[in-house]
């Protein structure tokens, strides 16, 4: 017999498939909290904007870095606020839709509403952008003009129907 016969045969007996089945649990756990841990970790998708630009955070002044932080927590603070509301909206969306007769002015008046949420929210976040453009130093900018320029380079369009 070889060593590989032998070492097969050893493996395949009965009491040591309950150790390959553990390792097997134990491995798949492991990468299931692995894959868990790297969705949880990932930025949400409309704070894209405020990711990049902290990401440069260390890379500024200090000056630079308090004005880009004051800016990006503005940022990520209309971000959420702007999907908390669309959220409540949605349940109330949800409300209308259950009862008959549809009452077609509510239902407008919350896509309407939902709409000038949205529009806010660019606003804000566009205004605290402007505002930290030209509150920093040209040595800012220019890095903000880098790290933006990557951002723009890596972009890819959303895949239609999602």
């Amino acid at each position: 017999m070889s060593s590989i016969s032998i070492v097969g045969e050893r493996y395949l007996d009965r009491r040591h498939r309950g150790w390959f089945l553990l390792a097997s649990l134990a491995a798949n756990l492991v990468l299931a909290g692995l894959i868990l841990a790297w969705v949880v970790a990932m930025p949400a998708q409309h704070q894209s904007m405020v990711v990049w630009q902290r990401d440069i955070l260390p890379s500024l002044s200090p000056s630079d870095a308090a004005i880009v932080t004051d800016a990006t927590t503005r940022m990520a603070d209309a971000q959420d606020q702007g999907a908390n509301s669309i959220h409540a909206n949605y349940s109330k969306v949800s409300a209308l839709l259950a009862v008959e007769p549809l009452d077609q002015a509510a239902l407008e008046r919350t896509l309407d509403e939902m709409s000038a949420i949205r529009g806010n929210q660019q606003g804000e976040v566009y205004n605290a952008f402007f505002k930290e453009l030209v509150a920093l130093s040209p040595d800012g900018r220019a890095k903000i003009l880098a790290a933006l320029q990557r951002e723009v380079r890596q972009w890819r369009p959303p895949v239609a129907g999602h």
